[in-house]
């Protein structure tokens, strides 16, 4: 009686996956996908022991990392001329009882960070807008990006509270202008 004989063959040459989507099924499928290519190496070894099987080490990656899920932003509201929210502006929870929670007010606008920069002596020497944002995150708050200076520096500029000149790199450095800073 002849003995069945079975022929089979896997080639993966290259693998590849591409996943885009929450963070938790992100995670699942990536860990799911190492868990299967060392299942399909462990079926390898016991479906051939002959000197043929070819080792196939799983990847030595670490699970997959996700960035962190970004803060949310809070967004501002709009007010009209006389102080009282425009129609169809966003408010407070208090003023839409949607239940969210309120805003958080940081304080300090980025006009008046800028101003307690001048006070204590920052513009005295020529600083370009990295390192203006450096001091303001020294101040502790961090949360702050370029784009929430970049407006308040222009309108100082204007008003002579700061001076900007060109620097050799081309970018905008700013100083002490001939207007003092105004008193609240």
């Amino acid at each position: 009686m002849a003995k069945d004989v079975v022929e089979f063959s896997l080639q993966i040459e290259k693998f590849s996956f591409t996943f885009k989507g929450a963070r938790e099924k992100g995670e699942a499928l990536g860990q799911g996908l190492q868990r299967t290519m060392e299942s399909l190496n462990v079926l390898q070894r016991q479906a051939l022991s002959d000197s043929n099987v070819i080792d196939v080490e799983p990847a030595q990656t670490p699970p997959v990392a996700l960035p962190a899920p970004a803060p949310a932003k809070l967004r501002r509201r709009k007010k009209s001329s006389s102080g009282t929210p425009a129609p169809g502006a966003e408010t407070d929870s208090s003023e839409n009882g949607n239940g969210s929670a309120p805003r958080r007010n940081t304080g300090s606008s980025p006009n008046q960070l800028l101003l307690t920069l001048r006070k204590n002596g920052v513009f005295r020497s020529s600083i370009g807008m990295a390192a203006i944002l450096a001091e303001i995150h020294k101040l502790g708050y961090g949360g702050m990006k370029h784009s929430d200076i970049s407006s308040p520096l222009s309108q100082l500029t204007k008003s002579g509270v700061l001076a900007r000149e060109k620097g050799e790199d081309g970018k905008w450095l700013y100083k002490d202008g001939p207007t003092p800073v105004p008193e609240k």
